[in-house]
């Protein structure tokens, strides 16, 4: 459970966006009188923000690294992937929508439609990061060729095509894992695998 409470904020990140704008419109449109408190409000927003966006990219590396060591398998990997790009594909659907009617509301519809293609290249570029740890976990486990995995691993930056690629992991874990192949997995816990050896060898 914990490992998926690790990436809650990768997989809210499109939506906590429309949180950032209406706090800069809210702060552009407040009257502060004093300059230091105005810089002082800047300087948490920002600084809130770019602590933000380190940790999910943090989240991303960490997950490649666990996967390179085995330590996070291709079963976990593909569910958190799918989760997250599944979770964000709503988040995709309104800006995409709000992006298009955009240019109708003048000078700031184009502001807002520029400021969404932005969240939107960054969103896939956080969740694509972490997609990567899939490739990684997959070559690991020899469950796809090299090739195979650096063509997943860019698709998964590309809008629309990183589903299908997160889609195709799942299926293929699963597929692995109903078929009995070895796949390591916290699925099945290693304590159980001995275990049921133990108790085959002894009877």
């Amino acid at each position: 459970m914990k490992k998926y409470l690790k990436i809650f904020p990768l997989v809210l990140h499109p939506y906590l966006n429309y949180i950032w704008v209406a706090a800069w419109l809210l702060l552009m449109n407040t009257d502060i009188s004093s300059d230091i408190t105005a810089t002082a409000m800047l300087v948490l927003f920002f600084g809130s923000l770019t602590i933000f966006y380190i940790y999910i990219t943090a989240i991303g590396i960490a997950s490649i690294i666990k996967a390179a060591k085995g330590k996070q398998s291709a079963c976990d990997s593909a569910k958190m992937n799918l989760l997250i790009k599944g979770c964000q594909i709503p988040a995709y659907i309104i800006n995409f929508v709000v992006g298009i009617l955009s240019p109708l509301a003048g000078h700031f519809g184009i502001i807002a439609g520029v400021f969404i293609v932005v969240a939107d290249i960054i969103a896939i570029s956080m969740s694509g990061l972490f997609s990567v740890s899939c490739a990684v976990a997959f070559r690991k486990e020899k469950l796809q060729s090299k090739a195979l995995s650096l063509i997943t691993g860019i698709l998964s930056f590309v809008f629309c095509i990183d589903v299908a690629v997160a889609i195709y992991y799942f299926v293929k874990t699963s597929k692995k894992i109903k078929a009995g192949k070895n796949v390591i997995s916290n699925c099945v816990k290693p304590d159980s695998i001995i275990n049921s050896k133990f108790q085959g060898g002894t009877q």
